[in-house]
């Protein structure tokens, strides 16, 4: 028999444990879920029922489940147990599974089954890996060669069942099913295939009728128990499969199976998120790899928006189950939601190379397009790329695509904002058409007027420079205003207009002309007052004299004499002290000339400082 840390590979393959997987986007519509089938077959009334049920199949009030009484059960002949004969074998596979390396473990068994093709508990391990891998056809052999060489493995059988009916091989799995239950009429582990079958039918009832015939026969058998809830759960009966599955969990404390469906239907019945957390902890505690459970703690993170945390559950997923497309489509999603779009992108382009069919891979992948700027596409290639993908999806989605479904009107809104994207450059390089016309005929114009400015403030401060040389202090105040205006209010118009020509902005030239233009009337005015008498020319700056080069001194013949040190006087005069006014000369006197140290232009805005005489 198979250990429990390979019993829960099967779930993998089991129907209905997908709880489902986020998409992303302004309504999106619901991604098709693969195993997670919940349409519920009518109830016919007036059904057979059997002890402790009501005749629609769910447990009476206050009843318990079907027991089998003494009597029955001592009719029952026993046929003895003839386990196959073990054959030993290398077992360094299962390193590799504990890593999930499965093409590693893959390859192994294959190595191992090459020596020893009788190995039945390699088989069984080899379907497990295979159905990691998504070899689903190469699982089944697997799963059904183990049988064949170990009839009671029941585990290899039934999931050989749900693999056939997975793939809508279904007369293939009841003709297996009905081969395996003749061989062993009495092995209720055997028979108990049956209902899974019946189950994967949706024929709910008669699997409850089968699964109560059963529990006479054994009644603490977990494998029909777990199908008995399985048969309410599907009808939609939750209350009643969670007492089942509870009333199992009683027997097999550690069936990382009847976990998870605990763990989901309180999920579903959203018991709160810290209940829901707890409940897939003990899941994980029984099974650390079950894709199906780490990606279900994922999308509990994921409808929280905590990002890393549901990127972390859904990448584990991933890498115990690499064929687990809801997951590395909610992986794909979580990635997107961190802003790494790149990754993101990357995980749905290989989920749509290696599941063509998958319609939501498709739609998810467009609207990241669509809604996020990443890589090197334009707004216009993104736009288009985005209503690609979204008509992929409604190809793939085929049938199943809903008369009310958004995707038209999506790629409608994606193609008519590429337009506007196409028709905002074509404006765009319209007016720089238009811009560069401009400048031919603006830049100069600009240039010319910044430059007139420029030397209107040098004459200026010339013209001020050249009264304060001459002492006319009324004229230096004069001048002195007008470049503080011209600082205050001119300077920066001018250093725009500048700013503007080298950086080729027409209408910013055209805007600073005007406004110098127009702004500054008054200004000159005053300007030209002040010019109307012509200011003096300034004195050009003295010439610097060169100092005669010093005689070379002779050193004396002989031994020096160092002449002893003479301490230089204190001064005995205080510093002369020169006056803070200047002095102004009398309007009818010549103007005294200035002395040579200070003919040089004083520093700009400071008067002159004048010894007193």
């Amino acid at each position: 028999m198979v250990t429990h840390r390979y019993r829960s590979l099967v779930l993998i393959a089991s129907c209905g444990l997908l709880f489902g997987c986020a998409t992303v986007g302004p309504e999106a519509p619901e991604p098709p879920v693969e195993e997670a089938a919940t349409a519920e077959e009518p109830v016919v009334e007036g059904q057979p029922s059997g002890d402790g049920l009501t005749e629609n199949g769910e447990i009476a009030e206050g009843g318990e489940l079907p027991t089998g009484e003494p009597e029955v059960l001592a009719e029952i002949e026993t046929a003895p147990e003839v386990p196959a004969e073990p054959v030993a074998v290398d077992g360094t596979y299962r390193q590799a599974i504990s890593e999930a390396d499965w093409e590693g473990a893959e390859t192994q068994l294959e190595a191992v089954l090459r020596g020893a093709p009788a190995a039945a508990q390699a088989h069984h391990d080899l379907a497990l890996v295979k159905v990691r891998l998504g070899k689903i056809d190469e699982a089944i052999s697997s799963a059904q060669q183990a049988f064949v060489l170990d009839q009671q493995d029941a585990v290899a059988a039934r999931l050989a069942v749900t693999l056939l009916a997975g793939v809508g091989r279904l007369t293939d799995a009841e003709r297996f099913v009905d081969d395996a239950t003749a061989k062993a009429p009495k092995d209720v582990n055997i028979q108990n295939l049956a209902l899974d079958v019946l189950i994967e039918r949706k024929e709910y009832l008669r699997a409850i009728d089968k699964a109560r015939d059963l529990l006479k026969l054994d009644e603490v058998n977990v494998a029909v128990m777990k199908n008995l809830a399985r048969a309410y759960y599907h009808m939609g009966k939750e209350k009643t499969a969670r007492f089942v599955f509870v009333r199992a969990l009683e027997l097999d404390s550690s069936d990382a199976e009847i976990l998870y469906y605990l763990a989901r239907i309180g999920h579903r019945a959203r018991v709160g998120r810290e209940k829901t957390l707890a409940l897939y902890a003990r899941v994980l505690e029984a099974s650390p790899d079950m894709p199906e459970a780490l990606n279900n703690v994922g999308l509990i993170f994921y409808e929280t928006r905590n990002w890393a945390l549901a990127e972390e559950r859904f990448a584990a997923a991933v890498k115990a189950s690499p064929k687990f497309k809801e997951a590395r489509l909610n992986w794909a999603n979580s990635l997107r939601g961190l802003g790494r779009y790149d990754d993101a992108d990357r995980v749905f382009e290989a989920l749509q190379t290696e599941f063509p069919t998958y319609a939501p891979a498709y739609y998810n992948r467009g609207l990241m397009y669509w809604e996020n700027e990443f890589g090197n596409l334009g707004k216009q290639e993104r736009f288009l790329k985005a209503a690609e993908l979204l008509r992929q999806y409604k190809e793939a989605s085929g049938s199943e695509l809903t008369p009310d479904d958004v995707v038209d009107g999506y790629i409608k809104e994606a193609v008519e904002m590429a337009g506007q994207v196409q028709a905002a450059a074509e404006e765009e390089k319209r007016l720089a058409v238009e811009a560069e016309e401009k400048m031919r005929e603006l830049g100069p114009k600009g240039l010319e007027v910044a430059q007139f400015w420029d030397d209107l403030r040098e004459r200026l401060v010339k013209a001020r420079d050249g009264w304060q040389q001459v002492g006319n202090m009324d004229k230096v105040a004069l001048f002195d205003g007008l470049i503080t205006e011209y600082d205050d209010m001119l300077s920066y118009l001018v250093s725009d207009l500048r700013s503007a020509v080298e950086n080729k902005l027409p209408d910013d030239i055209e805007y600073g002309i005007g406004e110098l233009d127009t702004g500054t009337v008054e200004f000159k005015e005053r300007v030209d007052e002040a010019f109307a008498e012509e200011p003096p020319e300034l004195a050009p700056p003295a010439e610097e004299v060169a100092p005669e080069p010093a005689l070379p001194v002779e050193e004396p013949a002989g031994d020096v004499v160092e002449e002893p040190a003479v301490a230089e006087p204190e001064p005995t005069e205080a510093p002369v002290e020169y006056s803070t006014e200047p002095v102004v000369p009398d309007v009818n006197d010549e103007p005294a000339p200035l002395p040579d140290e200070l003919a040089a232009p004083p520093v700009e805005a400071e008067p002159p400082v004048v010894p007193d005489e």
